[in-house]
């Protein structure tokens, strides 16, 4: 993190509100207020989110711009074609199912060129969820 400071492109502040003026997102400090309040309250409105609610203070505020990026990998969870997670041995393992870049990339497994997950995340992601509702039944 220290090479960002030096490189200057890290935005700090005293509080979220001077923040906000820097990065001129004045509803940050609105966005950040509400968040709070729901944290408080132990209930994300917004998200639906139970876990991980805090409520955020800080004696500094800092931001960075950062873009997103596709990161791969050529490990990850064997799956079958219905995307249950397999064992060792090769069985599913009951009530895990996975897609997308966790399973290590199907297509490498094939033997064909590695796309970014995302076609993985969402074929076998509708797969594990058929998957899954069959098996509740």
């Amino acid at each position: 993190m220290e090479r960002y400071f030096e490189e200057g492109i890290v935005e700090e502040a005293d509080t979220i509100e001077e923040l906000a003026e820097a990065l001129e997102m004045p509803e940050l400090t609105d966005t950040l207020a509400r968040y709070n309040e729901m944290a408080e309250a132990g209930n994300d409105e917004d998200f639906n989110r139970e876990h991980n609610l805090e409520v955020l203070e800080a004696p500094s505020y800092y931001a960075i711009e950062v873009e997103p990026m596709i990161y791969n990998s050529y490990g990850g969870l064997v799956i079958d074609t219905e995307g249950r997670v397999l064992n060792e041995d090769g069985e599913p393992i009951r009530g895990l199912f996975a897609a997308g870049e966790v399973t290590g990339s199907v297509e490498v497994q094939e033997g064909l060129k590695y796309t970014s997950g995302i076609a993985q995340a969402l074929v076998f992601g509708e797969i594990a969820a058929r998957t899954a509702m069959d098996e509740m039944e």
